[in-house]
């Protein structure tokens, strides 16, 4: 009943007789069930359909876990001179414009909490977060322990996603539930960056064979080893999105459409963010630390090969 007064709503209490004293307990449990059935009723009809808890389930979807990713794709494609700068450079304001931008020009538009959403730079590496997260009310944990390394972030690997969520949905979009969201999307997002970055590699690779030349056929192993690094990529990302995400909110808005109750929802969104943390293999240190090192080796190579395909092109022009 307190949430409802705090939304400034009118509570109304169901009708029933007065207590009275009674040696028998079950008379007044019954009437503690009812009152109990009647504010659970009111309160999810006020997040349910008020609130539309389910439209912000969505849309929270389509952001951080980039089921719509044309707006991610449009967004580096506007972002990347600012995110390949280090943390501390990047104008945070810029991204956000961007951000802004690239929602109104991708199929994203429709979603009705667009304005929601903003950008947000955070300071520590993937394995910290992680760390913070899974501390929260429960101590300390193995992560919490690693001496974690304080080097300047790139944009891309700091970037990350804030939702504004209003009483009384934070009971359910609570502040430890976005932060695990922000950690899925930083994962999902470092993908999609690594991804582009290959993907500039194998443009290059089509571009070098056409000159009929030695070196040009000197390329062939490291451009064979960019498709591999690319076919990772791009499995993980589908495995991630399409093998774990997708069905397990699937089965998760599903069950939120038949419960009765707030501790219910609350109980099953938990779960669900839980678990696709943990079939995305980021709650598990040794797995998480060799997925950012593959990933890490990914972009390093492919600014390798940026550099060598520059020099190339100069040393064609002046012969």
């Amino acid at each position: 009943m307190s949430v409802i007064r705090d939304c400034g709503k009118e509570i109304v209490t169901p009708k029933c007789e007065q207590l009275t004293y009674k040696t028998e307990e079950r008379f007044y449990a019954g009437r503690i069930e009812l009152a109990y059935l009647a504010a659970s009723k009111q309160l999810m009809h006020l997040l349910m359909d008020e609130s539309d808890l389910v439209g912000h389930l969505i849309s929270v979807k389509h952001y951080f876990l980039m089921d719509q990713g044309d707006f991610i794709v449009q967004f580096i494609d506007m972002a990347e001179d600012e995110l390949s700068k280090d943390l501390k450079d990047i104008v945070q304001n810029r991204l956000n414009s961007l951000l802004e931008l690239s929602i109104r020009t991708s199929t994203i538009n429709v979603d009705t909490h667009n304005d929601e959403v903003s950008v947000t730079l955070l300071n520590e590496e993937l394995l910290a977060q992680m760390s913070t997260i899974l501390s929260m009310g429960k101590g300390s944990v193995d992560l919490a322990s690693k001496d974690f390394d304080e080097r300047s972030l790139k944009g891309y690997e700091s970037i990350a996603l804030d939702y504004k969520v209003e009483w009384p949905l934070t009971l359910i979009l609570s502040r430890k539930n976005i932060a695990c969201y922000q950690m899925l999307f930083r994962h999902l997002f470092y993908c999609k960056y690594a991804e582009r970055q290959l993907g500039a590699v194998w443009k290059n690779n089509k571009i070098v064979k056409t000159f009929r030349s030695q070196a040009a056929i000197g390329y062939a192993d490291a451009f064979a080893l960019s498709q591999k690094m690319l076919n990772f990529v791009q499995n993980l990302s589908y495995y991630m999105m399409v093998e774990v995400i997708e069905p397990s909110f699937h089965n998760f808005i599903t069950k939120v459409k038949t419960m009765t109750t707030v501790d219910e929802i609350s109980h099953e969104h938990t779960n669900f963010v839980e678990g696709c943390l943990n079939d995305c293999m980021l709650t598990q240190q040794p797995v998480l630390e060799n997925m950012i090192l593959l990933l890490q080796l990914c972009m390093n190579f492919a600014e390798f090969m940026k550099v060598i395909h520059s020099k190339y092109l100069y040393h064609l022009l002046k012969c």
